[in-house]
């Protein structure tokens, strides 16, 4: 089985998304997504991306559970 994440669209670099981990229990699979953003401080290339992460992992028929967790990096 194949999960991917997008961001989407961003205006410039530094933006990132990754799946940090996946756990299964008795009712549920949850997948935790981590997405960064450069803070107002941050130096970032003027540049169009599309931040995205794609991990295999073993097939499952239950519900699918996406916990993102948002973060912005504190550049001096």
């Amino acid at each position: 089985m194949v999960v991917a994440v997008y961001f989407g669209f961003y205006s410039t670099g530094g933006a990132s998304i990754k799946i940090n981990g996946v756990s299964i229990n008795d009712l549920n699979m949850k997948i935790d997504v981590l997405q960064t953003l450069p803070g107002p401080n941050c130096v970032t290339t003027d540049v169009i991306t599309y931040p995205f992460d794609i991990v295999v992992i073993p097939k499952y028929k239950g519900e699918i559970i996406y916990n993102f967790v948002d973060k912005k990096n504190n550049c001096p």
